[in-house]
């Protein structure tokens, strides 16, 4: 996996909970988002899907393919085809931070995993 990915590679640096939320930059990261538009076919209902969640585009795009980008200044999901544009509002600091941007099928967040005790 790291030969075809090497960007992935560990950093070395040991991870340290108290210093995250001064590495913590939302810019950089909603910026580097921009650089990534991937195709996604809309199913019967009029939905895709994106990180396990569903994002509904419209029916008329049924079977259709569309493509999803991040725009940084709404922190919006964009999802985009040759008729027009449809969003889904999905990332932002908060929500990345508190482990509530994933929704399992069945599950309302990530927080639904944590250990409570």
């Amino acid at each position: 996996m790291r030969q075809q990915f090497p960007d992935l590679a560990h950093s070395k640096q040991p991870y340290s909970a108290e210093e995250e939320p001064s590495r913590w930059n939302w810019n950089r990261i909603a910026e580097h988002l921009t650089q990534y538009v991937t195709p996604h076919t809309v199913d019967a209902s009029g939905q895709v899907s994106l990180d396990r969640r569903n994002h509904y585009v419209g029916k008329a795009y049924r079977g259709q393919v569309v493509y999803n980008s991040f725009d940084p200044t709404t922190c919006e999901w964009i999802f985009r085809d040759e008729r027009g544009t449809r969003h889904a509002e999905e990332l932002t600091t908060e929500r990345i931070q508190t482990l509530q941007v994933t929704n399992q099928r069945g599950k309302t967040s990530l927080t639904d995993f944590q250990d409570t005790t």
